[in-house]
């Protein structure tokens, strides 16, 4: 087995990337993302540069008017999405396995964690337990490698999401492919790549990968059968951090 974790527990390539940021040779913020994408937490990955993480911003107060102001799109099954103003709609009661953060680093919202190993050839996801759809149904790993069957299938024109995990899909039926995505238990789902690939957890933060129940038909508009898990993943994901 690839050892993958120095004793400190973080990622290997962790260290090489704090190094590449000291010598000038990349940016803090692209040292937060590559580093978070690989399973490093926030707090961890700041620590590694000798700063503390930002402080959260307080809750807004109650009451008021605030207006917004956005283009909107029809809506469309996500992975279809072809605008972020598609996203903007579906996000009021879709949810992400992971949440890209204005500071480059990564965070888990349907996700608890995730690790990598030291090639980028195996992922680790751990569910956040607790999360329920709206509808009342437990949100599991079976969920987790529903929605990778969902984005890996080539055959559906349109699919924004299925050259994004090429390593995940057999080359020949363009699905996921046997053995790729497995649940091994009901809050961890292990991905095995065909390939390196450090840009999974990049992939699983855009727009058109927002997490669909089992009820959504291919194609539907997602705003017709408006099941859910956001209200409950942001619940338990500020009482978290309270």
């Amino acid at each position: 087995m690839t050892k993958d974790k120095t004793a400190a527990g973080v990622h290997t390539a962790a260290d090489m990337y704090a190094e590449e940021l000291k010598a000038g040779k990349i940016s803090r913020r692209e040292f937060l993302t590559r580093t978070t994408a690989l399973g490093v937490s926030a707090a961890a990955a700041y620590g590694m540069i000798g700063l503390e993480a930002p402080a959260q911003a307080q809750e807004a107060k109650v009451g008021g008017v605030l207006r917004v102001a956005m283009e909107t799109r029809a809506q469309k099954d996500p992975r279809l999405a072809d605008w972020p103003q598609i996203a903007n709609v579906y996000r009021g009661w879709l949810e992400y396995l992971i949440q890209y953060n204005p500071d480059g680093t990564f965070e888990g919202r349907l996700l608890e964690s995730w690790e990598a190993n030291a090639d980028a050839t195996e992922y680790t996801l751990k569910v956040r337990q607790g999360v329920k759809w709206n509808n009342g149904d437990d949100f599991t790993a079976d969920d987790v490698v529903r929605n990778f069957a969902r984005w890996t299938d080539g055959s559906v024109e349109g699919n924004a999401m299925a050259s994004r995990f090429l390593g995940l899909v057999d080359e020949t039926t363009k699905q996921m492919r046997e053995g790729s995505v497995v649940k091994v238990d009901d809050y961890t789902v292990k991905l095995s790549m065909s390939i390196s690939d450090v840009a999974v957890v990049p992939n699983l933060a855009d727009y058109p990968a927002a997490v669909v129940h089992s009820s959504l038909q291919d194609g539907q508009d997602p705003s017709t059968n408006p099941i859910g898990p956001a209200p409950m993943c942001r619940e338990k994901s500020r009482l978290a951090s309270a």
